[in-house]
């Protein structure tokens, strides 16, 4: 590990500076253990609540993935958007009860998607559909806006897909 100059971060194609960087990207996201040196995936037991959350955001957390990927980079200050709009959706949010939630597991969720055009308006049709005071909507249009704009850097494919999603949602606005 000493002789590492950088880690790769295959899914999102962020670079770090050696290993102890991204531990330190691990450690801040709760994926590890604030000591750890390494890294282990134990497989955990999902719970009723845990699967009521993923079903209120799994389709926001396509349609926002694939808004982060579509340039071609998955960074960390749009993960952090994404955790954002999870946290808002199972909090009590658009007067439904909260519910008991694992975060880290649903970034990893988000980590793992790579959603195509099809999906993201298959999801975003899904959410449209099923909006009944439009909240919803409205938080995946405001979570997409601050996505776009977290890693500084709004590319004509970003650019684009935020507008059809704007054109979809516009009677929700």
């Amino acid at each position: 590990v000493d002789r590492l100059v950088e880690v790769v971060d295959w899914r999102s194609g962020e670079v770090f500076n050696g290993p102890e960087a991204f531990l330190d990207m691990l450690r801040h996201w709760g994926a590890i253990g604030s000591n750890a040196t390494s890294v282990s995936v134990e497989p955990s037991h999902v719970t009723r609540d845990q699967a009521r959350a993923m079903s209120r955001c799994r389709d926001g957390i396509r349609i926002l993935t694939f808004l982060a990927r579509c340039d071609g980079e998955f960074h960390l200050s749009e993960r952090e958007v994404i955790g954002n709009y999870c946290r808002a959706r199972c909090d009590g949010y658009d007067e439904i009860e909260s519910v008991d939630y694992d975060l880290a597991s649903m970034l990893a969720y988000a980590d793992r998607q790579s959603p195509d055009r099809g999906v993201f308006f298959g999801c975003l049709d899904r959410v449209v559909s099923q909006a009944d005071s439009g909240r919803h909507v409205r938080l995946i249009a405001n979570s997409a806006a601050a996505l776009i704009d977290a890693d500084g850097v709004i590319s004509d494919a970003e650019f684009d897909y935020a507008n059809e999603l704007r054109s979809v949602v516009a009677d929700f606005m």
